[in-house]
C-alpha cells in the first residue's frame, strides 16, 4: 500500500542479492484491477519466488499457485478495515483526508485512491484473501515482528498466520512492521531466498 519501484525492500534485495534479481512493478489500488495486473506479471516473468509484503500479501496469496511464497509482516487484515470503512468515502471530502493521511513518500509508488468504488472493491478482496488462506499452502513462509504496531489494530495477525500455516513457517523477530536494509540482512531471509532460487540459478532457468 504506497509502495512501489523503489521501495526500501526490494530496493535492499537487489542490492544484496545480485545473482538473483528481484523484479517488483506498481500495480493499481483498485484490488480489481491488481489482482488482474499482477495474475498477468506472474504467468509473464513466471518468477521461482514470489515475495509480498504488508498489503501486498493479500495479493500474493491469490496468485502463482505452485510457487514458492514468502510474506513480509503479511497484513491480512488490511481489506477488513477498508472494507469496512469503504461507506465513509462518500461522505465529501473523506477521500483526499485519507489520501493526505496515507500518502506514500515521494518515488515510483502505487498511486492511491480512497473514493467509493476501489474502496468497496476490497470487500470481494477479503472474501477471496479468506478463502485462500483457509486453503493453505505448504510452501509459504512468513517473517513477522513481534513489536509490530500494526497487530493491535489485527491488521497483522500472527496467530492467524500459525492457524493456516502453521509454526514451523513462522519466523517472529524483535521489529516493526517495516523491512529496513539492516533488518533484511540480519533476518536470515537471505539464507532462505538462496536455498528456494538457488536450483533455479544453477540450472540457468528465469529466475
Amino acid at each position: 500500500m504506497g509502495g512501489g519501484e523503489d521501495s526500501r525492500t526490494p530496493r535492499a534485495l537487489n542490492e544484496l542479492l545480485p545473482e538473483c534479481p528481484t523484479v517488483i512493478r506498481n500495480y493499481s489500488f483498485d484490488p480489481e484491477t491488481a489482482v488482474r495486473e499482477i495474475e498477468a506479471w506472474v504467468e509473464e516473468l513466471k518468477p521461482c519466488l514470489i515475495i509480498s509484503e504488508s498489503m501486498g500479501a493479500n495479493y500474493g496469496i491469490l496468485v502463482g499457485k505452485g510457487i514458492a511464497h514468502i510474506y513480509l509482516s503479511p497484513a491480512f487484515g488490511a481489506p477488513v478495515w477498508i472494507a469496512n470503512l469503504c461507506w465513509f468515502s462518500l461522505i465529501p471530502g473523506v477521500p483526499a483526508l485519507l489520501s493526505r493521511i496515507f500518502r506514500p513518500r515521494p518515488g515510483k509508488r502505487q498511486a492511491l485512491d480512497f473514493h467509493f468504488r476501489p474502496a468497496y472493491h476490497f470487500v470481494a478482496l477479503r472474501r477471496r484473501v479468506r478463502a485462500a488462506l483457509k486453503e493453505g499452502d505448504n510452501m509459504s513462509q512468513a517473517w513477522f515482528g513481534s513489536k509490530d504496531g500494526y497487530r493491535r489494530w489485527g491488521v497483522v495477525n500472527i496467530r492467524r498466520w500459525q492457524r493456516f500455516f502453521g509454526k514451523k513457517c513462522c519466523h517472529i523477530d524483535d521489529n516493526s512492521h517495516f523491512w529496513e536494509k539492516e533488518r533484511v540482512t540480519g533476518s536470515g531471509l537471505l539464507d532462505e531466498i538462496r536455498r528456494l532460487t538457488e536450483p533455479y540459478i544453477t540450472s540457468d532457468k528465469r529466475p
